[in-house]
C-alpha cells in the first residue's frame, strides 16, 4: 500500500525556487489580478526599458500566451518547423555521424535547447540551465532576468545580488540579434494589440447586454397618488421574467372599455443589425497584425478574409519561408558562438563539441504536387523518373513496380484474349507423347 509524506516542496511556500543544483533562483508569483489598459502596457515597457524591472513585463507575456489559444497556434508556426529541420555536427556540408547521434538525434536537451532559442524572439531575451547529471532544463522566469547585465537575479526583486551567465558554464543567457530599439521581443508589439483585442470584446459584451432586451416605461395618471405608488412598485420589481398585476376599471362611458391605473410599455432600443461590426473590425484588424508579425502574412492564420488568388497565396507562403529561414539562421549562430560552444564542451566532457559546428543539411524532398507537375513534363518529353527519385516524395524504390517492356505487354494480351492457345499446344504435345 502506498506511504503518504510531506512533499519535498511545499504548494504553499513563497516564494517558490526553480534551478538545476548549483544555479538556485527564487521568484514570486505574477499578479494577474489587474485589468490591462494601453497605459498599464506603457507602463510595464517603461519599466524593463529604464530600470531592467521585467516583472510587470513577464506578468503582461504570460497573460497574453496563456489567454489566447489563437496566439499560441500563431506562436507554434515559428516553432515547430524549426524542429524539423536537419541540423548535424560536421562541417562542409558533411555529417560527423558520431557528435550527431549523440548530442542531437538522441538528445534529451537539444530540442527544449532549441526552443528557448527561438522563444527569445518573442520573449526577448531567455535565460537557461543545463544539469547533465539530472538530465534538466531549466528555463528562468523573465521576472528574475537582468536584461541590462545579462544576469540571474537571486529573487524577483533582488536588484543588487545577480550571478551573470558567463561565469557559469551551465547558465545561458539568449538575446537575438533585432530591429527594435529596446530587445523586448515581438511580444512587445503583440501585446499591445492583445490588449486592444480584449477590450473589444469587452465593448461587444456591453453591447449584447444592453441591447439585447427593450427598455420599459411605465405611465400613471400624474393626478392619482395611489397610481403614482403602484407605478413605483411596479419599476422597482420589474425584469423580463416578471408579470406586473395592476388594476383596471370598465370606463361605461367608452363602451365598457378597460381603462388601467398604470400603462407599462416596451420601447424598442434595439440597435442595427450589423451594429456589432465596429467591434468585429477591430478584433479582426489586431488579428491580421499580430499574424503578420509572426508568419509574415494573413492568410497562413484564422482570418475571415479569404482569397481564391494562388499567387496572393504563393507569395505569402515565400515570405512565411524567409522566416523560418532567418529563425533557423539565428538558432545556428548562437549555437555556434564561440561561449555557447565551449560551454557545451565543457558541460558533456567533450572537446569535440568545441570544433565542430552545427550545420543545416539541406532538405532534399520534393512536395508531391511539385513532383507530380515534373512528371507530367517530362511524360511529355518522352522521359521518366528512376524508381530511386521516388525517395524524394517518401516512397521506397522497392514498392514501385516497373514498366513492362513492349514485347511483354503483347505477350500479357495475347494471353488474356487467346487463353485456350496454350491448352492446344499442351494438349498436342501430351498426345505426341502417348503416341512414342
Amino acid at each position: 500500500m502506498a506511504k503518504f509524506k510531506f512533499p519535498k516542496v511545499s504548494p504553499f511556500q513563497v516564494p517558490q525556487q526553480i534551478g538545476t543544483g548549483n544555479i538556485e533562483s527564487r521568484y514570486l508569483f505574477n499578479n494577474y489580478r489587474r485589468e490591462w489598459t494601453p497605459a498599464l502596457w506603457r507602463r510595464a515597457v517603461d519599466m524593463a526599458i529604464q530600470y531592467s524591472d521585467m516583472s510587470l513585463l513577464d506578468t503582461l507575456y504570460s497573460w497574453c500566451m496563456q489567454s489566447s489559444p489563437f496566439l499560441v497556434s500563431q506562436i507554434n508556426k515559428r516553432l515547430i518547423p524549426i524542429y524539423k529541420r536537419n541540423f548535424v555536427f560536421g562541417r562542409n556540408g558533411r555529417e560527423n555521424s558520431r557528435l550527431t547521434e549523440k548530442y542531437i538525434r538522441n538528445s534529451w536537451w537539444f530540442k527544449r535547447f532549441i526552443r528557448y532559442i527561438l522563444l527569445s524572439q518573442f520573449y526577448g531575451c531567455k535565460m537557461v540551465a543545463i544539469n547533465p547529471e539530472k538530465r534538466k532544463v531549466v528555463d528562468f522566469p523573465l521576472r528574475n532576468i537582468d536584461i541590462f547585465n545579462e544576469a540571474l537575479r537571486f529573487q524577483t526583486f533582488e536588484y543588487y545580488q545577480v550571478i551573470n551567465a558567463a561565469d557559469y558554464d551551465n547558465l545561458f543567457f539568449f538575446q537575438p540579434e533585432s530591429d527594435q530599439d529596446f530587445k523586448l521581443g515581438l511580444l512587445q508589439s503583440i501585446s499591445r494589440a492583445m490588449i486592444g483585442i480584449v477590450e473589444m470584446f469587452n465593448d461587444w459584451q456591453v453591447l449584447g447586454k444592453r441591447y439585447s432586451f427593450p427598455l420599459t416605461t411605465i405611465g400613471y395618471d400624474a393626478n392619482n397618488a395611489k397610481a403614482q405608488t403602484q407605478a413605483q412598485t411596479v419599476a422597482q420589481n420589474l425584469d423580463m421574467l416578471t408579470i406586473p398585476l395592476i388594476p383596471y376599471v370598465q370606463d361605461m362611458v367608452n363602451n365598457g372599455k378597460s381603462l388601467y391605473s398604470i400603462e407599462v410599455n416596451p420601447i424598442n432600443t434595439q440597435t442595427g443589425s450589423d451594429a456589432f461590426r465596429v467591434m468585429k473590425e477591430y478584433i479582426v484588424e489586431y488579428r491580421s497584425e499580430i499574424m503578420q508579425a509572426v508568419t509574415g502574412g494573413t492568410l497562413l492564420g484564422s482570418t475571415e478574409k479569404n482569397t481564391n488568388s494562388e499567387q496572393l497565396a504563393q507569395i505569402h507562403w515565400e515570405i512565411y519561408q524567409d522566416i523560418l529561414n532567418a529563425d533557423a539562421e539565428m538558432a545556428l549562430m548562437i549555437m555556434n558562438r564561440e561561449d555557447t560552444k565551449h560551454k557545451l564542451a565543457v558541460l558533456f566532457d567533450d572537446a569535440s563539441i568545441e570544433s565542430a559546428p552545427i550545420i543545416e543539411l539541406p532538405d532534399d524532398r520534393l512536395p508531391i504536387s511539385t513532383f507530380v507537375d515534373v512528371g507530367n513534363m517530362m511524360a511529355k518529353q518522352g522521359s521518366k523518373f528512376k524508381p530511386e527519385a521516388f525517395r524524394r516524395v517518401g516512397i521506397d524504390p522497392s514498392d514501385v513496380e516497373a514498366e513492362k517492356k513492349e514485347e511483354e505487354k503483347q505477350s500479357l494480351i495475347g494471353r488474356v484474349f487467346n487463353p485456350r492457345k496454350k491448352e492446344d499446344q499442351t494438349e498436342k504435345v501430351t498426345e505426341k507423347t502417348e503416341t512414342e
